[in-house]
């Protein structure tokens, strides 16, 4: 999964938490994706989802505002990286083809 995608996941992940208690740890693997242990050990580190007790895992509110605006920037920095990324193979691709040409060029005019 590339961290794009794992980004997008979480992010969609919390704005399901939002209206959740608690979240029973069987619909974790069942609504929440085939990442579901990545992206909930994540919400932990944040504190935003306990540990599972109970076969329970409690969301805490006071942390989900944070965890969203944080996954938020998160996705905007990959999404910049990953156009700069693309634009910057163009660049090569447009050099290359360039070169080509040049090179064509040279060969038909002499």
């Amino acid at each position: 999964m590339t961290p794009y995608k794992r980004l997008k996941e979480t992010l969609m992940t919390l704005e399901k938490l939002k209206g959740c208690d608690s979240v029973e740890f069987k619909e974790l693997k069942q609504n929440y994706g085939e990442n579901w242990a990545a992206i909930f050990d994540d919400l932990r580190s944040h504190q935003v989802a306990s540990s599972p007790f109970n076969g329970k895992v409690q969301i805490n509110h006071n942390y989900l505002p944070p965890a969203i605006e944080y996954y938020k920037e998160q996705l905007h920095e990959a999404k910049r990286i990953k156009w700069s990324y693309r634009q910057s193979w163009a660049a090569i691709l447009i050099s290359v083809i360039s070169i080509l040409v040049s090179v064509l060029l040279s060969t038909i005019w002499r």
